[in-house]
Formats: structure tokens, sequence, C-alpha cells
């Protein structure tokens, strides 16, 4: 892709929600990897750059972790156990 991150092709959360139609991880998508100067505030990037190490599989752009069950038995993400 063209004026996207430069981590994009090596990124597992881009891997495992590309094409996704749910939208908050579309728009952290849109917003953080498909635009460069965006990129910059993605908190995987600066995790990154700073550590030298892959962000965990599970942090968002945004930093935020998620459950590696969440859209588990028909609850998404930003639902709450009750």
């Amino acid at each position: 892709m063209k004026n996207c991150c430069e981590l994009l092709e090596n990124c597992a959360f881009f891997k495992r929600f590309e094409g996704t139609t749910e939208p908050i991880k579309f728009g952290w998508m849109r917003l953080y990897c498909q635009s460069w100067e965006k990129s910059g505030w993605c908190e995987r990037k600066i995790h990154f750059e700073e550590t030298g190490s892959a962000p965990p599989h599970n942090m968002t752009p945004t930093g935020f972790i998620i459950p590696d069950d969440a859209g588990r038995q028909g609850r998404t993400m930003i639902e709450k156990d009750q």
C-alpha cells in the first residue's frame, strides 16, 4: 500500500484484522495503519521503536489490549464481562 505505515507488512494487528467489517477495528486500521503521517501515533509502532521488540499481538494502535477471547460467545471486544 502506498502512503501507509512502513511496518504494515509485518504488523500482527493489521494481519489479524485486515478486511474486517467491525467498525472499531476498521477505524483503527484506517486511522493508524493506512496513513503514514498518523502511523507515528500508533502505540504498537512506538513500542517497537522504543524497545526493538514486537508489541503483543493483541495490542491495538491505541495501546489497548484486546482479550484473546474477545468476540467469542457472541461478545464484542468492547462489551464487559458481567
